[in-house]
């Protein structure tokens, strides 16, 4: 059989049918499986979309959309940069969904159905590539689009860009090993590239993996591999690996220099982000895929059990037997390596990422499988059913016996309908059969994934309005300093990252990335370290070791709920005293009299050689923080000569005006008018990329009292800015847009070439 050319490979009529099933299923399917108005209300396994995605998307995307392009924000943590942040896909496109001016909620719901839709189309067109039908491409679609590793990453947006993008490197390498054109391999790249901008580096690194093994495999075996010689395959496969590498770069060149130069713990780039039930054992890796009854978040190894069944019948396609052998041989080593790396809990995500490209392979042999029950009846070259019927009822009846109750009705129907199959071989009742195998799969794969937890489609932004009269009480109380929540992280009433919701500058927050310096300060407010920061977690802050660092932070008001530890106003033995003012629906609102001016200026300072060296000496008492600063220089400049360094004598005067002209987030302006030399002391955190200049010339920012940031001053009135200016962003986005150039300079290239030439007829071997 010789393999189809390009336009026999993809007619429109058809193909646009089975786009269209698959636009058609989407949103049934999610609507059924993550949004249901009688499920359970708030737990930790959808707290995240409460805490983080919807109040940071809703904030990115929402200055996207007004026009401004959110480098920093100050509303959060005393300030994280954005960009650094992989999860919120600042340069994915198909995050351009959330920028268009639709509602958070609504665009989340938008965004998980364009991303089944974008991966069940990406699996039709691997599969027309490689030979099958389209009623066969469209069952490996829906197992694919719709399992329960699918289900898990909906509603994650960094994890189902990725999964949505990631099936189309497979299709342009198989392409690229047809003809061993370069515009292939460099769609290949474009794909993973886009997939690696959506934020799940694990994810996007488990498939980038197995496209590598694949494109390999093909550079190898291919009938086609006499068109070229070796170096020039492998040089396609080159540079589909650099157009990746450059496409991701603006995303992730500047990630991991703020990781190297913050002292960032890299740990969190590599956090799955997905919530489902995750086997951690042999016995329940194999137990999981026989289980279809749902439970409190989807089964991430779930792929329905009809499409177990099929299985067998791939190893009787005689025409595509490298495929299948190439595809058995990933899924077995993927399937391997998830059974053998430990996996104490999901937060160990390198591991269980290879759940993903598995499930594509597992799609693809299942897609084979229908393909091969397609095909005509047995003539003296064709091979008939009996023998794929066979195992698939062999391996149906093994599966019957050990499976779960729940899915015996599957594999009963299943059986019918081969049965039928077999019998009814006159047109068009094969592809009609073949379509109510999908189609349970499908109601299989629905029924299966279906989520317990409530969703912010339902409920949100209305679900952030509960305390809104207590959070503009804190506002108007915290003017010119921040506010600290303590609550637990389970309802939204009072949500971590408040600051991304309303204009209120917020000290903690939920799922934000961490310097060294920051995680060494929040350790000592009483939250356990991590690579993501979370404080809003019922316990936190009462047994601070330092809870006075509150005042550093700039905290004025304090929101407290009634599950949190501070709703009495006070720490666990020593510790600020907070003042109550207002009590709101059981919300209390407290004052800090305590808290330091956000800006301020200081006539000496002591050098500390790092922030717990810094941290130390103020919780031993010995620092008075009244009239001195603890420094830290950076690498390339020493303290100016003529400040005070050490004890200040007392006949110093260390009274100074100094106000924030310009609060913005990536520029904040300083006015002070200083008695002697000394230091402008800002409370907001000292990170790589700021810059700063006194009356427009250039100085240089140190490390202030272990995570802020000042200058050196000297004595009269001057203004300071704060720029924040990250070099690598611009120089990565500068590859990356060459990248995509290069790639539509290439794509147009292969059009011209191939315009008039027809596709090479091979016959593959046997």
């Amino acid at each position: 059989m010789s393999a189809p050319d390009a336009p026999k490979r993809y007619v429109a009529l058809p193909l646009f049918l089975v786009f269209a099933a698959l636009v058609w299923m989407a949103p049934f399917y999610w609507k059924h499986v993550e949004i249901d108005p009688g499920a359970a209300g708030y737990a930790y396994e959808n707290s995240e979309l409460y805490h983080y995605v919807y109040p940071a998307y809703d904030f990115v995307f929402g200055h996207i959309h007004a026009g401004r392009f959110p480098l920093w924000t100050d509303r959060q943590f005393a300030g994280f940069p954005l960009h650094v942040d992989p999860r919120l896909g600042l340069f994915q496109p198909l995050n351009l969904i959330f920028a268009v001016g639709s509602p958070t909620e609504q665009a989340m719901a938008i965004h998980a159905v364009a991303s089944l839709a974008l991966m069940g189309i990406g699996f039709v067109l691997f599969a027309r590539a490689v030979g099958l039908g389209y009623v066969a491409a469209l069952a490996g679609a829906v197992i694919l689009a719709f399992s329960g590793a699918s289900a898990a990453a909906m509603s994650r947006p960094y994890a189902a860009g990725v999964a949505a993008w990631a099936p189309f490197s497979f299709w342009a390498l198989r392409e690229y090993a047809r003809e061993w054109r370069p515009a292939w391999a460099a769609a290949a790249g474009l794909a993973l590239g886009l997939a690696a901008l959506a934020g799940s580096a694990s994810i996007a690194l488990a498939y980038a993996a197995a496209a590598a093994i694949y494109g390999i495999a093909l550079v190898f075996s291919s009938p086609e591999r006499q068109l070229a010689p070796l170096h020039r395959r492998l040089g396609g496969l080159f540079l589909a690996l650099t157009i990746a590498l450059g496409v991701a770069a603006v995303q992730w060149g500047p990630t991991l220099w703020w990781v190297a130069a913050a002292g960032a713990d890299p740990a969190f780039l590599l956090e799955l982000g997905v919530e489902a039930q995750i086997p951690t054992t042999l016995r329940e890796w194999t137990l999981q895929p026989l289980l279809a009854r749902p439970g409190a978040v989807p089964r991430i190894g779930y792929v329905g059990i009809a499409a177990l069944a099929l299985l067998p019948a791939a190893l009787f396609h005689r025409t595509l037997r490298r495929t299948v052998v190439i595809l058995a041989a990933m899924a077995a080593t993927l399937a391997a390596l998830l059974i053998a790396l430990p996996q104490a809990h999901a937060s160990l995500a390198p591991a269980v990422a290879l759940i993903y490209p598995l499930v594509f392979c597992v799609a693809a042999l299942a897609a084979l499988a229908v393909d091969r029950l397609l095909r005509e009846p047995a003539s003296q070259s064709k091979p008939g059913l009996a023998a794929p019927i066979a195992a698939i009822a062999a391996l149906a009846a093994i599966l019957f016996y050990i499976s779960a109750a729940q899915v015996r009705g599957y594999l009963l129907a299943l059986a019918l309908l081969i049965a039928l199959l077999a019998a009814l071989r006159f047109r068009p009742m094969p592809a009609v059969i073949a379509l109510c195998i999908t189609l349970l799969i499908y109601l299989d794969l629905s029924v299966a994934n279906v989520s317990a937890f409530r969703h912010p489609y339902l409920d949100a932004p209305d679900c952030y309005e509960t305390n809104a009269e207590a959070f503009s009480a804190a506002q108007r109380l915290a003017v010119g300093g921040r506010v600290l929540i303590s609550s637990q992280s389970l309802d939204p009433a009072l949500p971590e990252n408040l600051g991304l919701l309303r204009p209120i500058p917020v000290a903690g927050g939920a799922h934000l990335p961490v310097t060294a310096a920051q995680r060494e300060l929040w350790t000592r407010l009483g939250v356990p370290p991590s690579s993501l920061l979370r404080t809003a977690v019922q316990g936190r802050y009462a047994g601070a070791t330092q809870p006075d660092l509150i005042h550093l932070l700039a905290v004025r008001a304090v929101i407290a709920g009634p599950d949190g530890s501070l709703y009495d106003g006070a720490w666990d033995g020593s510790g600020p005293r907070l003042h109550l003012l207002h009590t709101i629906n059981d919300v209390r609102v407290f004052e800090n009299d305590g808290a330091m001016s956000r800006a301020y200026w200081r006539s000496a300072a002591e050098i500390a050689d790092s922030p717990k060296a810094a941290l130390d000496r103020i919780a031993s008492g010995e620092v008075d923080l009244d009239r001195i600063v603890l420094l830290e220089p950076p690498p390339d400049a020493g303290l100016p000569s003529g400040l005070a360094l050490g004890p200040v004598s007392p006949d110093v005067q260390t009274e100074a005006r100094c106000s924030l002209e310009s609060l913005r987030p990536e520029h904040v302006t300083v006015r002070v008018n200083a008695p002697a030399p000394g230091y402008v002391v800002l409370l907001d955190a000292f990170a790589p990329g700021w810059r700063a200049t006194l009356d427009g010339e250039p100085l240089p920012i140190y490390r202030a009292n272990g995570a802020f940031r000042a200058v050196a001053v000297p004595a009269g009135e001057h203004v300071i800015h704060f720029v924040y200016h990250p070099a690598p962003l611009f120089l990565c986005a500068a590859v990356s847009a060459l990248c995509v150039a290069g790639c539509f300079v290439l794509a147009v290239l292969g059009i011209l070439r191939g315009l008039g030439r027809p596709a090479p007829q091979t016959q593959p071997a046997p």
